[in-house]
C-alpha cells in the first residue's frame, strides 16, 4: 500500500505526487479497516495527527479531492472499528485496569456510542466477569445520554438483578426521559418485586419524578416530546442510520436500523403504545399514535424502508379508527403547519365521512371543525382535498365556515399550479413592474395600499403569497395585518438587514424578507421568485405540478355539478359563479367545458350570459363551441331564458349560418331549449325552403 509514500510526498509539499499515491490507495481494493490501520501506523511513527493533518490538506488545491475521499474512507474504517463487538469488549476490559486506562477506554467507548451498551450490559449480567462490574457500571453512567436509547429498552427484562442495576444507572445518568420506563416497572403488579420496586423508587427520586406518577401519563408526555423531536433520546448524528433497540431475554440488546428522519416518529409511536397498554382508555394516546404514524410515512425518505414496521399503512389505521381520531390528527397537523400529515389524514377522511360523522370531535378555537379550518391552510392540496371531503359528504345542516367550501372548490378549478401572489408597493407603477418581472413564475395582481390589496386579492382565485415593498411605504403593517394578509405567507421587501421585518422573520414562519437596497431599486426577479418559493415552503405549501392542478380542477368541477343538482344541502353553489366564468377562458379546454357545465346549473342571468358569450365567440374552437352550446341548453332547461335580445339574435344567426354541422346542431339545441318566440324560430324553416326558388 502507498500510505507511506502518500504521507511523505504530502509532507514535503510534492502534492501532485502525493495525490497520485492517494489515488492508488483508493483504487487498491483494500478494506476501510485496513486503510485506517495503515494510516494509523504511519502517523503514529511520525507522531502526526491523522485527521487534523488531512483536514489541513483539504485547503491545498492539488490535494483537496484525494484528501476528501481518504477522510471518508478512514471515517468508514473508524465506524467499522467502533461497532466491532471484539474491539468494544477490549475497551470494556480496559476500564478495570487503572484510572488512566479507564479514561482512555471511555474515550474510545464514546466513539462507539450506543453500540457500547449491549456489550457492557452483557458484562454486567455475566457472573464470570464480576471483577469488571463496578467499572463497567461507572462507564455506562459516564457515557450518559449516549446510551439512554438502548438502556431504557433493557427495562423490558424480567430479570430482577438486571432491572435493579440498569434503573440505578439511569437514575445516576439523570435524564427524565427514562422516568416512564422506570415508573412502569414500579407500577408492576408482579409478585416478589419489592426489591425491584424499591430500586425503581430510588431511581425516580433521582430523576425528580414522583414514584406515584401514572406511567401512562409519563409515556404520553414522552411521546409528545418525541413527536416534536425534543426528547433527550435522539439518534447519534455520527452514524448514517438511527437505531431502535429491543430486548431479548436470551440474546440481550438487539437493534434495527432506521432512517434518522423517522426515528422520533417511531419512538413516539412506541411510547404511545406503552401508554395504551397501561391505560387502554386514553384517546389522546390513540390520536398521537395515529399522528406519529402518518408523520413517519410522510417523512420516510424516498427509497428507504422502515425495518420496524410490518402490516398495513397509516391510511388503514386512519379509516379503521374513524373520524374522531382523524380530526384530532388533522387539528395537530394544522397547528404544526405540517402539510404532508394534514394531506394524508384529509385523504383518509374522504373515505369515511358522511352527513352523520363529518364533524365528530371537538371544534378548534375558532369554533370550526379541523376539516373546515383546513380550508384556510397555506397548502393548496390540503385546502382542495378538505373542500372535496366536505362537499362529498353533502352536509344537510349549517356549520361554521360553510361559506369557505364552494369558493375553495372554485379556487381548485382556476388553479394552474402557479402561486397566486398579491404585490403591494407604495407606487402602483412599481408594483406593476414587479408583476411584469414575475409573469412567468406566478399569477399576480397589484395594489398600493391595504384597500387596493384587498381588491387585488378578490380578483385572484386565492392568495398564496403577499409581496409587500416596505421601502418608503407607510401602510406596510396595515397590509400585512389585513384580513387577506394574516394567514398567508408574506415576502417583505426591505432596504437593509436592519429592518424590523428581518428580526420578525426569526419568530414568524409566515414572514420572509428580501433585501433589495434603496427605495426605487427594483428587486431582482430571480431573487424574488426564490423568496416566494421559500415563503411557500416555510408556510407549509408545496409547489403544484400543472397536471396535478388539472386533475384537481376536474374533480372540483365534477363535485360542484353534483352539489348543484342535489337538493337540501347547505352549500351555496352560486359562490363559485365568478370563478367559473373566469374559467371559461381557461386554455385547458376540458376545464372550460366542465366550468360551463357547472355554470349551467346556476340560476343566474350572468352565468347564462357568460356561457352564451363563450359559445358565440368567433375565437372559440369548435369542440368548445359545441360543449358551451350544450351547456347553454342545460341552463335554459333548468332556469329558463335569461338572455337579452342581442344575444338571442346572435344565437339565431349561429343556428342559421354555422358551417360546421355539429356546431350548428348544438346551437339549434340551445335555441330550442331557450323556447324562442315562433316568429324568430320560423326563420329556420323559411331560410331552408326550396319553394319558389
Amino acid at each position: 500500500m502507498s500510505v507511506e509514500n502518500f504521507w511523505h510526498y504530502a509532507k514535503i509539499a510534492k502534492y501532485d505526487l502525493a495525490s497520485a499515491e492517494g489515488q492508488k490507495i483508493l483504487a487498491s481494493g483494500a478494506s476501510a479497516a485496513d486503510i485506517l490501520q495503515a494510516f494509523q501506523a504511519v502517523t503514529s511513527e511520525r507522531k502526526d495527527e491523522l485527521f487534523d493533518t488531512l483536514f489541513k490538506w483539504l485547503n491545498v488545491e492539488p490535494m483537496k479531492d484525494v484528501s476528501e475521499k481518504l477522510i471518508a474512507k478512514l471515517k468508514e474504517g473508524q465506524t467499522g472499528m467502533f461497532t466491532d463487538p471484539k474491539w468494544i469488549m477490549d475497551q470494556v476490559g480496559r476500564l478495570s485496569v487503572n484510572e488512566r486506562a479507564f479514561e482512555g477506554a471511555l474515550a474510545n467507548l464514546r466513539n462507539a456510542g450506543e453500540f457500547a451498551a449491549p456489550i457492557m450490559i452483557d458484562v454486567l449480567r455475566d457472573p464470570g466477569k464480576k471483577a469488571w462490574h463496578s467499572q463497567t457500571r461507572r462507564g455506562l453512567v459516564r457515557l450518559g445520554r449516549q446510551v439512554l436509547n438502548p438502556l431504557v429498552a433493557v427495562l423490558e427484562s424480567k430479570d430482577h438483578g438486571t432491572l435493579i442495576t440498569v434503573m440505578g444507572i439511569l437514575g445516576e445518568i439523570g435524564y427524565d426521559a427514562a422516568s416512564p420506563y422506570i415508573a412502569r416497572v414500579y407500577a408492576s403488579k408482579d409478585n416478589g418485586m419489592e426489591e425491584v420496586k424499591a430500586a425503581a423508587a430510588r431511581a425516580l427520586t433521582h430523576l425528580a419524578t414522583d414514584p406515584q406518577s401514572k406511567p401512562a401519563d409519563l409515556f404520553n408526555d414522552l411521546a409528545e416530546k418525541f413527536y416534536y423531536m425534543n426528547a433527550a433520546i435522539a439518534p447519534d448524528p455520527r452514524y448514517p442510520d438511527a437505531h431502535v433497540w429491543y430486548w431479548d431475554e436470551t440474546k440481550g440488546l438487539m437493534n434495527k436500523d432506521v432512517p434518522p428522519q423517522i426515528f422520533s416518529d417511531i419512538m413516539s409511536m412506541r411510547c404511545s403504545e406503552y401508554a395504551l397498554k397501561l391505560d387502554p382508555s386514553r384517546a389522546d394516546s390513540v390520536s398521537l399514535w395515529l399522528a406519529a404514524n402518518n408523520k413517519r410515512e410522510a417523512e420516510l425518505p424516498e427509497g428507504k424502508t422502515d425495518a420496524t414496521h410490518e402490516g398495513p399503512d397509516a391510511h388503514f389505521y386512519n379509516v379503521a379508527l374513524g373520524t374522531q381520531y382523524c380530526n384530532a390528527v388533522l387539528s395537530r397537523a394544522l397547528h404544526d403547519r405540517s402539510a404532508p400529515v394534514a394531506l394524508k389524514v384529509v385523504k383518509s377522511l374522504q373515505e369515511i365521512v358522511g352527513q352523520s360523522n363529518l364533524f365528530q370531535g371537538p371544534a378548534n378555537a375558532d369554533d370550526k371543525q379541523p376539516i373546515v379550518s383546513a380550508l384556510q391552510f397555506p397548502d393548496r392540496l390540503v385546502r382542495f382535498e378538505s373542500a372535496i371531503a366536505i362537499g362529498s359528504a353533502f352536509p344537510q345542516q349549517p356549520f361554521a365556515g360553510q361559506e369557505l367550501v364552494v369558493p375553495t372548490l372554485a379556487e381548485a378549478i382556476g388553479n394552474t399550479g402557479k402561486p397566486n401572489v398579491v404585490i403591494v408597493a407604495p407606487d402602483v407603477n412599481a408594483a406593476n413592474a414587479i408583476k411584469e418581472s414575475l409573469k412567468d413564475a406566478v399569477r399576480a395582481d397589484t395594489g398600493s395600499d391595504a384597500q387596493s390589496a384587498t381588491a387585488a386579492a378578490g380578483r385572484l382565485p386565492s392568495v398564496d403569497v403577499l409581496v409587500v415593498d416596505s421601502r418608503g411605504g407607510k401602510d406596510t403593517d396595515a397590509v400585512l395585518m389585513s384580513p387577506r394578509g394574516k394567514g398567508v405567507a408574506k415576502v417583505v421587501i426591505v432596504e437593509t438587514k436592519a429592518s424590523p421585518y428581518v428580526a420578525a422573520e426569526m419568530d414568524n414562519q409566515l414572514v420572509n424578507t428580501l433585501v433589495a437596497g434603496a427605495p426605487g431599486t427594483a428587486p431582482d426577479a430571480a431573487a424574488l421568485t426564490a423568496a416566494i418559493t421559500k415563503a411557500l415552503g416555510r408556510a407549509g405549501s408545496a409547489a403544484m405540478d400543472p397536471k396535478v392542478s388539472e386533475t384537481y380542477a376536474q374533480r372540483a368541477a365534477s363535485l360542484l355539478e353534483k352539489l348543484a343538482i342535489s337538493h337540501g344541502q347547505v352549500l351555496d353553489i352560486n359562490a363559485a359563479a365568478p370563478a367559473l366564468m373566469r374559467a371559461l377562458e381557461d386554455p385547458r379546454v376540458e376545464i372550460a367545458k366542465s366550468s360551463a357545465n357547472v355554470l349551467a346549473m346556476i340560476n343566474s342571468k350572468e352565468a347564462q350570459a357568460a356561457i352564451a358569450a363563450k359559445a358565440l365567440d368567433e375565437k372559440t374552437a369548435d369542440d368548445l363551441k359545441i360543449a358551451t352550446f350544450k351547456a347553454l341548453a342545460m341552463s335554459a332547461k333548468a332556469s329558463g331564458n335569461q338572455l337579452d335580445a342581442n344575444t338571442t339574435d346572435a344565437l339565431q344567426k349561429a343556428v342559421e349560418t354555422s358551417a360546421n354541422l355539429p356546431v350548428k346542431a348544438a346551437a339549434a339545441e340551445a335555441q330550442g331549449a331557450l323556447n324562442l318566440p315562433a316568429d324568430r324560430a320560423k326563420n329556420l324553416i323559411i331560410n331552408q325552403s326550396q319553394v319558389g326558388k
